[in-house]
Protein backbone atom coordinates (compact mmCIF):
# COMPACT_ATOMS: atom_id res chain seq x y z
CA UNK A 1 0.00 0.00 0.00
CA UNK A 2 2.89 2.34 0.76
CA UNK A 3 4.16 1.69 -2.73
CA UNK A 4 0.83 2.75 -4.12
CA UNK A 5 0.84 5.91 -2.02
CA UNK A 6 4.31 6.78 -3.19
CA UNK A 7 2.97 7.00 -6.72
CA UNK A 8 0.66 9.79 -5.66
CA UNK A 9 1.30 12.70 -7.98
CA UNK A 10 -1.00 15.37 -6.64
CA UNK A 11 -3.36 15.29 -3.62
CA UNK A 12 -5.38 18.43 -3.04
CA UNK A 13 -8.96 19.73 -3.13
CA UNK A 14 -11.00 22.73 -4.20
CA UNK A 15 -14.46 24.09 -3.75
CA UNK A 16 -15.66 24.68 -7.31
CA UNK A 17 -18.44 27.19 -7.91
CA UNK A 18 -20.39 25.45 -10.63
CA UNK A 19 -23.60 26.25 -12.41
CA UNK A 20 -25.43 23.93 -10.01
CA UNK A 21 -23.79 25.67 -7.04
CA UNK A 22 -22.64 22.42 -5.41
CA UNK A 23 -19.28 21.93 -3.69
CA UNK A 24 -16.84 19.64 -5.49
CA UNK A 25 -13.64 18.24 -4.06
CA UNK A 26 -11.19 17.37 -6.79
CA UNK A 27 -7.99 15.51 -6.15
CA UNK A 28 -5.67 13.48 -8.35
CA UNK A 29 -4.11 10.14 -7.57
CA UNK A 30 -3.46 7.33 -9.97
CA UNK A 31 -7.14 7.71 -10.74
CA UNK A 32 -8.30 11.33 -10.48
CA UNK A 33 -11.60 11.69 -8.63
CA UNK A 34 -14.17 14.41 -8.03
CA UNK A 35 -16.23 14.08 -4.82
CA UNK A 36 -19.51 15.88 -4.20
CA UNK A 37 -20.59 16.24 -0.58
CA UNK A 38 -22.79 19.13 0.44
CA UNK A 39 -20.82 19.51 3.64
CA UNK A 40 -17.28 18.35 4.20
CA UNK A 41 -14.24 18.88 6.35
CA UNK A 42 -11.39 20.68 4.65
CA UNK A 43 -8.72 18.33 5.99
CA UNK A 44 -7.80 14.77 5.21
CA UNK A 45 -7.09 12.32 7.98
CA UNK A 46 -4.40 10.66 5.90
CA UNK A 47 -3.53 10.02 2.30
CA UNK A 48 -6.33 7.54 1.79
CA UNK A 49 -9.15 8.79 4.07
CA UNK A 50 -11.36 11.83 3.62
CA UNK A 51 -14.00 12.82 6.19
CA UNK A 52 -17.38 13.89 4.87
CA UNK A 53 -20.26 15.14 6.96
CA UNK A 54 -23.42 15.23 4.85
CA UNK A 55 -25.45 12.13 4.28
CA UNK A 56 -25.37 12.25 0.46
CA UNK A 57 -22.12 11.50 -1.38
CA UNK A 58 -21.34 11.26 -5.08
CA UNK A 59 -17.98 10.32 -6.65
CA UNK A 60 -17.05 10.64 -10.30
CA UNK A 61 -13.94 10.54 -12.48
CA UNK A 62 -12.23 13.89 -12.73
CA UNK A 63 -10.84 15.29 -16.00
CA UNK A 64 -7.19 14.57 -16.73
CA UNK A 65 -4.80 16.77 -18.68
CA UNK A 66 -7.45 19.50 -18.41
CA UNK A 67 -7.43 23.05 -17.06
CA UNK A 68 -10.17 23.13 -14.36
CA UNK A 69 -11.68 26.56 -13.64
CA UNK A 70 -12.35 27.07 -9.93
CA UNK A 71 -11.57 29.61 -7.23
CA UNK A 72 -8.01 29.04 -8.40
CA UNK A 73 -6.44 27.41 -11.47
CA UNK A 74 -5.33 23.84 -11.00
CA UNK A 75 -3.45 22.08 -13.78
CA UNK A 76 -4.06 18.39 -13.33
CA UNK A 77 -0.98 16.47 -14.43
CA UNK A 78 -0.94 13.02 -15.94
CA UNK A 79 -2.01 10.31 -13.56
CA UNK A 80 -0.39 6.95 -13.40
CA UNK A 81 -1.77 4.20 -15.64
CA UNK A 82 -3.60 6.83 -17.66
CA UNK A 83 -2.79 4.92 -20.83
CA UNK A 84 -4.40 1.84 -19.29
CA UNK A 85 -7.63 3.58 -18.23
CA UNK A 86 -9.73 1.25 -20.35
CA UNK A 87 -8.27 -1.78 -18.51
CA UNK A 88 -9.09 -0.41 -15.01
CA UNK A 89 -11.81 -1.83 -12.72
CA UNK A 90 -13.36 -0.39 -9.54
CA UNK A 91 -15.47 -1.70 -6.66
CA UNK A 92 -17.38 -0.01 -3.80
CA UNK A 93 -17.58 -1.18 -0.17
CA UNK A 94 -19.58 0.27 2.72
CA UNK A 95 -18.31 -0.77 6.14
CA UNK A 96 -16.37 -3.68 4.52
CA UNK A 97 -19.51 -4.92 2.78
CA UNK A 98 -19.26 -5.04 -0.99
CA UNK A 99 -21.85 -2.75 -2.49
CA UNK A 100 -21.04 -3.64 -6.10
CA UNK A 101 -18.96 -6.15 -8.11
CA UNK A 102 -15.88 -5.06 -10.00
CA UNK A 103 -16.86 -2.76 -12.85
CA UNK A 104 -15.07 -1.06 -15.69
CA UNK A 105 -14.44 2.64 -15.47
CA UNK A 106 -16.77 4.63 -17.70
CA UNK A 107 -15.25 6.03 -20.83
CA UNK A 108 -14.19 9.67 -20.58
CA UNK A 109 -15.49 11.78 -23.38
CA UNK A 110 -15.30 15.52 -23.92
CA UNK A 111 -16.22 16.44 -20.34
CA UNK A 112 -17.52 19.75 -18.99
CA UNK A 113 -15.77 21.35 -16.05
CA UNK A 114 -18.64 20.87 -13.61
CA UNK A 115 -19.88 17.88 -11.66
CA UNK A 116 -20.69 15.05 -12.28
CA UNK A 117 -18.56 15.05 -15.41
CA UNK A 118 -20.80 12.34 -16.87
CA UNK A 119 -18.53 9.72 -15.26
CA UNK A 120 -20.41 8.87 -12.04
CA UNK A 121 -18.92 6.02 -9.99
CA UNK A 122 -20.81 6.36 -6.64
CA UNK A 123 -24.18 7.89 -5.75
CA UNK A 124 -25.29 6.76 -2.30
CA UNK A 125 -26.05 7.75 1.30
CA UNK A 126 -23.92 7.21 4.37
CA UNK A 127 -25.10 6.77 7.92
CA UNK A 128 -23.17 8.57 10.67
CA UNK A 129 -19.99 6.64 11.43
CA UNK A 130 -20.14 4.60 8.21
CA UNK A 131 -17.22 4.41 5.81
CA UNK A 132 -17.32 4.05 2.03
CA UNK A 133 -14.26 2.46 0.39
CA UNK A 134 -13.50 2.77 -3.31
CA UNK A 135 -10.86 0.39 -4.76
CA UNK A 136 -9.20 0.30 -8.18
CA UNK A 137 -7.18 -2.41 -9.96
CA UNK A 138 -6.23 -3.47 -13.44
CA UNK A 139 -8.34 -6.13 -15.07
CA UNK A 140 -5.21 -8.16 -15.74
CA UNK A 141 -3.89 -8.16 -12.14
CA UNK A 142 -5.57 -8.68 -8.74
CA UNK A 143 -3.40 -6.14 -6.91
CA UNK A 144 -5.15 -2.99 -5.71
CA UNK A 145 -3.47 -0.03 -7.28
CA UNK A 146 -5.54 2.62 -5.48
CA UNK A 147 -7.89 2.69 -2.48
CA UNK A 148 -9.83 5.77 -1.31
CA UNK A 149 -11.99 5.84 1.83
CA UNK A 150 -14.72 8.33 2.73
CA UNK A 151 -15.98 8.32 6.32
CA UNK A 152 -19.08 10.20 7.42
CA UNK A 153 -18.29 12.05 10.59
CA UNK A 154 -21.17 12.89 12.93
CA UNK A 155 -20.69 16.44 14.15
CA UNK A 156 -22.99 18.86 15.91
CA UNK A 157 -22.63 22.50 16.94
CA UNK A 158 -20.96 22.89 20.32
CA UNK A 159 -21.00 25.74 22.78
CA UNK A 160 -17.46 26.96 23.28
CA UNK A 161 -18.15 29.88 25.60
CA UNK A 162 -21.18 31.53 27.15
CA UNK A 163 -22.12 34.41 29.36
CA UNK A 164 -25.27 35.94 30.77
CA UNK A 165 -25.96 39.63 31.13
CA UNK A 166 -28.70 41.65 32.75
CA UNK A 167 -28.54 44.33 30.04
CA UNK A 168 -27.51 44.72 26.42
CA UNK A 169 -23.81 44.66 25.64
CA UNK A 170 -22.56 47.67 23.66
CA UNK A 171 -20.68 45.27 21.38
CA UNK A 172 -22.87 44.09 18.54
CA UNK A 173 -23.41 40.40 17.95
CA UNK A 174 -21.55 40.38 14.65
CA UNK A 175 -18.47 42.16 16.04
CA UNK A 176 -18.36 39.83 19.01
CA UNK A 177 -18.70 36.74 16.82
CA UNK A 178 -15.93 37.88 14.46
CA UNK A 179 -13.63 38.67 17.39
CA UNK A 180 -14.04 35.16 18.73
CA UNK A 181 -13.62 33.55 15.31
CA UNK A 182 -10.49 35.47 14.46
CA UNK A 183 -8.71 35.52 17.81
CA UNK A 184 -9.97 32.35 19.44
CA UNK A 185 -9.49 34.11 22.77
CA UNK A 186 -12.18 33.86 25.38
CA UNK A 187 -14.03 37.15 25.60
CA UNK A 188 -14.50 39.14 28.78
CA UNK A 189 -17.20 37.71 31.02
CA UNK A 190 -17.46 34.42 29.12
CA UNK A 191 -17.00 30.98 30.65
CA UNK A 192 -16.66 27.48 29.28
CA UNK A 193 -19.67 25.23 29.76
CA UNK A 194 -19.30 22.24 32.06
CA UNK A 195 -21.30 19.32 30.79
CA UNK A 196 -24.51 19.84 28.86
CA UNK A 197 -26.36 22.02 31.40
CA UNK A 198 -26.21 25.80 31.64
CA UNK A 199 -27.71 27.61 34.60
CA UNK A 200 -28.68 31.25 34.36
CA UNK A 201 -30.24 33.89 36.53
CA UNK A 202 -33.82 35.03 36.04
CA UNK A 203 -34.28 38.04 33.77
CA UNK A 204 -30.84 37.74 32.11
CA UNK A 205 -30.00 37.33 28.44
CA UNK A 206 -27.84 34.37 27.46
CA UNK A 207 -25.07 34.72 24.87
CA UNK A 208 -23.66 31.49 23.43
CA UNK A 209 -20.49 31.41 21.33
CA UNK A 210 -20.50 28.28 19.18
CA UNK A 211 -17.35 26.43 18.25
CA UNK A 212 -16.13 27.19 14.73
CA UNK A 213 -15.25 24.35 12.42
CA UNK A 214 -13.54 24.24 9.06
CA UNK A 215 -16.73 23.60 7.15
CA UNK A 216 -17.60 24.99 3.77
CA UNK A 217 -20.92 26.36 5.13
CA UNK A 218 -20.16 26.41 8.83
CA UNK A 219 -22.40 29.39 9.57
CA UNK A 220 -25.54 27.53 8.54
CA UNK A 221 -26.52 26.45 12.04
CA UNK A 222 -30.09 25.70 12.97
CA UNK A 223 -31.51 25.79 16.50
CA UNK A 224 -34.78 25.49 18.36
CA UNK A 225 -35.73 25.99 22.00
CA UNK A 226 -38.16 23.57 23.61
CA UNK A 227 -39.65 23.93 27.08
CA UNK A 228 -39.59 20.86 29.28
CA UNK A 229 -43.26 21.27 30.12
CA UNK A 230 -44.38 22.12 26.58
CA UNK A 231 -44.54 20.20 23.29
CA UNK A 232 -41.37 20.40 21.22
CA UNK A 233 -41.17 23.34 18.84
CA UNK A 234 -40.44 21.80 15.44
CA UNK A 235 -39.57 25.15 13.87
CA UNK A 236 -35.86 25.45 13.23
CA UNK A 237 -34.31 28.92 13.18
CA UNK A 238 -30.99 29.94 11.63
CA UNK A 239 -28.12 31.35 13.63
CA UNK A 240 -24.46 32.23 13.25
CA UNK A 241 -21.69 31.49 15.71
CA UNK A 242 -23.14 33.87 18.31
CA UNK A 243 -26.55 32.78 19.54
CA UNK A 244 -28.42 35.13 21.89
CA UNK A 245 -31.43 33.96 23.90
CA UNK A 246 -33.63 36.52 25.62
CA UNK A 247 -36.90 36.64 27.54
CA UNK A 248 -36.56 33.15 28.95
CA UNK A 249 -39.25 32.64 31.63
CA UNK A 250 -37.90 32.33 35.15
CA UNK A 251 -38.17 29.16 37.21
CA UNK A 252 -38.27 26.93 34.13
CA UNK A 253 -36.03 24.62 32.12
CA UNK A 254 -35.50 24.42 28.37
CA UNK A 255 -33.76 22.18 25.88
CA UNK A 256 -31.65 23.96 23.29
CA UNK A 257 -31.30 21.77 20.20
CA UNK A 258 -28.75 22.65 17.48
CA UNK A 259 -27.63 21.08 14.23
CA UNK A 260 -25.80 22.01 11.05
CA UNK A 261 -27.74 22.74 7.91
CA UNK A 262 -28.14 19.55 5.88
CA UNK A 263 -27.38 17.27 8.85
CA UNK A 264 -29.74 15.34 11.08
CA UNK A 265 -27.43 14.95 14.09
CA UNK A 266 -28.64 17.14 16.93
CA UNK A 267 -26.74 18.51 19.92
CA UNK A 268 -28.88 19.10 22.96
CA UNK A 269 -28.17 21.38 25.93
CA UNK A 270 -30.34 21.93 28.97
CA UNK A 271 -30.83 25.53 30.13
CA UNK A 272 -32.12 25.99 33.66
CA UNK A 273 -33.43 29.46 34.48
CA UNK A 274 -33.41 30.18 38.18
CA UNK A 275 -36.54 31.60 39.79
CA UNK A 276 -36.90 35.20 40.88
CA UNK A 277 -36.57 35.69 44.62
CA UNK A 278 -40.33 35.83 45.01
CA UNK A 279 -40.66 32.47 43.21
CA UNK A 280 -38.37 30.61 45.58
CA UNK A 281 -39.71 28.17 48.14
CA UNK A 282 -38.84 30.32 51.14
CA UNK A 283 -40.51 33.37 49.53
CA UNK A 284 -43.61 31.33 48.71
CA UNK A 285 -43.69 30.06 52.28
CA UNK A 286 -43.39 33.62 53.58
CA UNK A 287 -46.18 34.81 51.29
CA UNK A 288 -48.40 31.94 52.42
CA UNK A 289 -47.56 32.56 56.07
CA UNK A 290 -48.11 36.28 55.62
CA UNK A 291 -51.45 35.61 53.94
CA UNK A 292 -52.53 33.31 56.76
CA UNK A 293 -51.46 35.84 59.39
CA UNK A 294 -53.19 38.61 57.45
CA UNK A 295 -56.32 36.46 57.21
CA UNK A 296 -56.20 35.87 60.96
CA UNK A 297 -55.08 39.29 62.14
CA UNK A 298 -57.13 41.48 59.80
CA UNK A 299 -60.59 40.51 61.16
CA UNK A 300 -59.24 40.83 64.70
CA UNK A 301 -57.73 44.23 63.96
CA UNK A 302 -60.88 45.38 62.16
CA UNK A 303 -62.99 44.24 65.09
CA UNK A 304 -60.61 45.89 67.54
CA UNK A 305 -60.74 49.15 65.58
CA UNK A 306 -64.52 48.96 65.29
CA UNK A 307 -64.90 48.37 69.04
CA UNK A 308 -62.53 51.23 69.80
CA UNK A 309 -64.45 53.55 67.48
CA UNK A 310 -67.74 52.43 69.00
CA UNK A 311 -66.36 52.97 72.49
CA UNK A 312 -65.11 56.44 71.58
CA UNK A 313 -68.42 57.29 69.96
CA UNK A 314 -70.30 56.03 73.00
CA UNK A 315 -68.12 58.12 75.27
CA UNK A 316 -68.81 61.18 73.13
CA UNK A 317 -72.54 60.47 73.15
CA UNK A 318 -72.52 59.95 76.94
CA UNK A 319 -70.61 63.17 77.38
CA UNK A 320 -73.09 64.95 75.14
CA UNK A 321 -75.97 63.44 77.13
CA UNK A 322 -74.42 64.57 80.43
CA UNK A 323 -73.86 68.05 79.01
CA UNK A 324 -77.49 68.27 77.94
CA UNK A 325 -78.59 66.95 81.32
CA UNK A 326 -76.31 69.30 83.23
CA UNK A 327 -77.69 72.31 81.35
CA UNK A 328 -81.03 71.76 83.10
CA UNK A 329 -79.53 72.59 86.49
CA UNK A 330 -78.60 76.24 85.79
CA UNK A 331 -81.94 76.71 84.03
CA UNK A 332 -83.85 75.23 86.98
CA UNK A 333 -81.80 77.13 89.54
CA UNK A 334 -82.36 80.43 87.73
CA UNK A 335 -86.11 79.92 87.60
CA UNK A 336 -86.21 78.78 91.23
CA UNK A 337 -84.28 81.80 92.45
CA UNK A 338 -86.65 84.08 90.53
CA UNK A 339 -89.55 82.43 92.26
CA UNK A 340 -87.94 82.91 95.70
CA UNK A 341 -87.19 86.53 94.84
CA UNK A 342 -90.80 87.08 93.82
CA UNK A 343 -92.07 85.63 97.13
CA UNK A 344 -89.72 87.83 99.14
CA UNK A 345 -90.81 90.96 97.29
CA UNK A 346 -94.42 89.96 97.81
CA UNK A 347 -93.79 89.82 101.55
CA UNK A 348 -94.55 86.13 101.79
CA UNK A 349 -91.48 85.30 103.78
CA UNK A 350 -92.80 82.06 105.27
CA UNK A 351 -93.56 80.70 101.81
CA UNK A 352 -90.17 81.88 100.62
CA UNK A 353 -88.49 80.04 103.50
CA UNK A 354 -90.44 76.85 102.79
CA UNK A 355 -89.69 77.22 99.06
CA UNK A 356 -86.01 77.57 99.85
CA UNK A 357 -86.04 74.43 102.02
CA UNK A 358 -87.70 72.35 99.34
CA UNK A 359 -85.37 73.87 96.74
CA UNK A 360 -82.24 72.94 98.72
CA UNK A 361 -83.56 69.39 99.09
CA UNK A 362 -84.03 69.17 95.32
CA UNK A 363 -80.60 70.57 94.70
CA UNK A 364 -79.00 67.92 96.91
CA UNK A 365 -80.73 65.18 94.89
CA UNK A 366 -79.82 66.88 91.63
CA UNK A 367 -76.14 67.14 92.55
CA UNK A 368 -76.09 63.56 93.82
CA UNK A 369 -77.58 62.25 90.57
CA UNK A 370 -75.83 64.71 88.24
CA UNK A 371 -73.75 62.05 86.43
CA UNK A 372 -76.41 59.36 86.47
CA UNK A 373 -77.94 58.65 83.07
CA UNK A 374 -80.87 56.68 84.46
CA UNK A 375 -82.69 56.58 87.78
CA UNK A 376 -85.80 54.70 88.85
CA UNK A 377 -89.14 56.02 87.71
CA UNK A 378 -90.20 56.15 91.37
CA UNK A 379 -87.35 58.55 92.26
CA UNK A 380 -88.01 60.72 89.23
CA UNK A 381 -91.74 61.02 90.06
CA UNK A 382 -90.79 61.96 93.64
CA UNK A 383 -88.41 64.68 92.42
CA UNK A 384 -91.03 65.91 89.99
CA UNK A 385 -93.63 66.13 92.76
CA UNK A 386 -91.21 68.08 95.00
CA UNK A 387 -90.78 70.62 92.23
CA UNK A 388 -94.54 70.90 91.68
CA UNK A 389 -95.11 71.51 95.42
CA UNK A 390 -92.47 74.23 95.41
CA UNK A 391 -94.19 76.00 92.52
CA UNK A 392 -97.55 75.41 94.24
CA UNK A 393 -96.36 77.56 97.13
CA UNK A 394 -96.07 80.50 94.79
CA UNK A 395 -98.97 80.06 92.38
CA UNK A 396 -101.49 78.07 94.46
CA UNK A 397 -102.69 75.79 91.64
CA UNK A 398 -103.96 72.23 91.87
CA UNK A 399 -102.12 69.16 90.51
CA UNK A 400 -102.51 65.36 90.16
CA UNK A 401 -100.12 62.56 89.25
CA UNK A 402 -101.78 59.34 88.04
CA UNK A 403 -99.62 56.23 87.58
CA UNK A 404 -100.92 53.08 85.88
CA UNK A 405 -101.08 50.37 88.54
CA UNK A 406 -99.50 47.89 86.10
CA UNK A 407 -96.25 49.90 86.05
CA UNK A 408 -93.48 48.75 88.41
CA UNK A 409 -91.96 52.18 88.87
CA UNK A 410 -89.18 50.86 91.10
CA UNK A 411 -87.91 48.59 88.31
CA UNK A 412 -88.35 50.99 85.41
CA UNK A 413 -85.27 53.05 84.56
CA UNK A 414 -85.94 56.60 83.54
CA UNK A 415 -83.85 59.64 82.48
CA UNK A 416 -83.79 61.94 85.53
CA UNK A 417 -85.66 65.24 85.23
CA UNK A 418 -86.55 64.64 81.56
CA UNK A 419 -90.15 65.64 82.32
CA UNK A 420 -89.25 68.66 84.50
CA UNK A 421 -88.93 71.29 81.72
CA UNK A 422 -92.34 70.31 80.33
CA UNK A 423 -93.90 70.53 83.82
CA UNK A 424 -92.16 73.85 84.39
CA UNK A 425 -93.60 75.22 81.15
CA UNK A 426 -97.06 73.97 82.13
CA UNK A 427 -96.78 75.85 85.43
CA UNK A 428 -95.19 78.99 84.09
CA UNK A 429 -97.22 79.40 80.91
CA UNK A 430 -100.34 77.49 81.87
CA UNK A 431 -101.59 77.62 85.46
CA UNK A 432 -99.34 80.28 87.00
CA UNK A 433 -102.01 83.02 86.91
CA UNK A 434 -105.14 80.92 87.47
CA UNK A 435 -104.96 80.32 91.24
CA UNK A 436 -107.21 77.49 92.47
CA UNK A 437 -108.78 77.16 89.05
CA UNK A 438 -105.47 76.09 87.55
CA UNK A 439 -105.04 72.35 87.19
CA UNK A 440 -101.88 70.44 86.28
CA UNK A 441 -102.28 66.71 85.64
CA UNK A 442 -99.65 64.09 84.85
CA UNK A 443 -100.58 60.62 83.56
CA UNK A 444 -98.22 57.64 83.20
CA UNK A 445 -99.77 54.73 81.29
CA UNK A 446 -98.66 51.39 79.87
CA UNK A 447 -99.40 50.66 76.21
CA UNK A 448 -97.99 47.22 75.56
CA UNK A 449 -94.24 47.62 75.82
CA UNK A 450 -94.52 51.38 75.47
CA UNK A 451 -94.66 53.99 78.20
CA UNK A 452 -96.94 56.98 77.61
CA UNK A 453 -96.57 60.17 79.69
CA UNK A 454 -99.00 63.08 79.26
CA UNK A 455 -98.55 66.48 80.95
CA UNK A 456 -101.69 68.62 80.72
CA UNK A 457 -102.65 72.02 82.01
CA UNK A 458 -105.93 73.91 81.62
CA UNK A 459 -104.34 77.20 80.70
CA UNK A 460 -105.82 79.24 77.82
CA UNK A 461 -104.27 81.10 74.88
CA UNK A 462 -103.44 84.20 76.79
CA UNK A 463 -101.00 82.15 78.81
CA UNK A 464 -99.21 80.61 75.77
CA UNK A 465 -95.58 81.50 75.03
CA UNK A 466 -95.06 84.00 72.27
CA UNK A 467 -92.89 81.55 70.34
CA UNK A 468 -93.98 77.94 70.54
CA UNK A 469 -91.41 75.26 71.24
CA UNK A 470 -88.35 77.53 71.42
CA UNK A 471 -87.80 77.85 75.17
CA UNK A 472 -84.53 76.69 76.71
CA UNK A 473 -86.21 73.87 78.60
CA UNK A 474 -87.79 72.50 75.40
CA UNK A 475 -84.48 72.71 73.51
CA UNK A 476 -82.65 70.89 76.34
CA UNK A 477 -85.33 68.19 76.32
CA UNK A 478 -85.05 67.61 72.58
CA UNK A 479 -81.25 67.50 72.83
CA UNK A 480 -81.41 64.84 75.56
CA UNK A 481 -83.89 62.76 73.56
CA UNK A 482 -81.55 62.93 70.55
CA UNK A 483 -78.56 61.81 72.70
CA UNK A 484 -80.53 58.92 74.18
CA UNK A 485 -81.38 57.76 70.68
CA UNK A 486 -77.74 57.89 69.53
CA UNK A 487 -76.42 56.20 72.65
CA UNK A 488 -79.06 53.57 73.37
CA UNK A 489 -81.15 53.53 70.18
CA UNK A 490 -84.21 54.50 72.22
CA UNK A 491 -87.17 55.85 70.26
CA UNK A 492 -88.78 58.66 72.25
CA UNK A 493 -91.60 60.65 70.74
CA UNK A 494 -92.12 64.23 71.96
CA UNK A 495 -94.92 66.56 70.91
CA UNK A 496 -96.85 69.55 72.27
CA UNK A 497 -100.49 70.27 71.44
CA UNK A 498 -101.91 73.75 72.11
CA UNK A 499 -105.70 73.88 72.43
CA UNK A 500 -108.01 76.78 73.37
CA UNK A 501 -108.74 75.39 76.83
CA UNK A 502 -105.65 73.29 77.60
CA UNK A 503 -102.12 72.41 76.56
CA UNK A 504 -100.83 68.85 76.33
CA UNK A 505 -97.28 67.54 76.14
CA UNK A 506 -96.93 63.87 75.20
CA UNK A 507 -93.89 61.62 75.65
CA UNK A 508 -94.00 58.25 73.90
CA UNK A 509 -91.26 55.88 75.12
CA UNK A 510 -91.32 53.04 72.56
CA UNK A 511 -90.36 49.53 73.74
CA UNK A 512 -89.33 51.01 77.08
CA UNK A 513 -90.96 48.40 79.28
Amino acid sequence: MKTIVSYLLVFTFLVVRTTAQVPVVTYVTKVALAVESKLYVDTLVNDELMQVISEKIRIALAPRNTLTVSERYLIVSNAGHSNRHAEMLYSVFIDSNAKSAWKKLPAQLSLPSYFPFNCLLVDTSLQPGSKLTLQFRLASAPEIIQQCAFERKEITPEIQQYRQKSGNDRTTDSILANALKQTGIMQNGFAKPVGSTIEMKAGNRLELLLKTRSLNNDSSIHFRLCGTAKPADTTWKKSGHLLTLTNLPANDSFFLEMKYDGLSSIKKYKIKVAPFWFQRTWATAMFVLGGVLLFIVTPFQVRKTRLRNEKEKRQRDEEQLRNAQSQLNPHFIFNALNSIDALVHAGENEKATEYLAHFSDMMRNTLRNGDIVFTSLTEDIAMLEKYIRIEQLRFDFRYSIDVDPSLDTDAIEFPPMLLQPAVENAVKHGVSGMGNTGLLSIHLLRDGNDLLVTIKDNGNKKHLPKTKGTGHGILFTKERISSLHKLYKYEIGYETEYLPDNTRVRFHFKNWL
